[in-house]
């Protein structure tokens, strides 16, 4: 039976492979799971128990559960760090045309008619 504070691996999803926590039970087989995972209604079929169980308290935060799971010895995923922007090039300034001399045009010459 799962219990809150189990320790969970999620098999399925853009968060496969990655470690956390039950911290609610939702009913009707989801649960609440948050740790180097993001905070989220899981099934339990996309999850896997690794038989640990940590104490959970209804107000920890993300950070404390990611503590717990790196204290029992998985790797947890550094968050919340700010990305390096590239550095652009920029593009050489346009000139503006010079004026050309416009030219006379040619007056359309008229067909006669018979």
């Amino acid at each position: 039976m799962v219990k809150i504070g189990d320790v969970v691996m999620k098999i399925a999803g853009r968060d496969a492979g990655r470690v956390g926590i039950v911290t609610e039970d939702l009913g009707k087989g989801f649960f609440m799971v948050d740790g180097d995972t993001r905070k989220k209604k899981v099934n339990v079929k996309h999850i896997e128990f690794l038989g640990k169980e940590v104490r959970v308290g209804k107000g920890s935060t993300s950070e404390e559960l990611r503590k717990e799971i790196n204290n029992l010895g998985f790797k947890v995923n550094k968050h919340g760090q700010p990305r390096v922007k590239k550095e652009l090039h920029q593009k050489p300034a346009i000139l503006p045309k010079a004026k050309t001399v416009e030219k006379p045009k040619k007056e359309a010459k008229k067909k006669e008619s018979k």
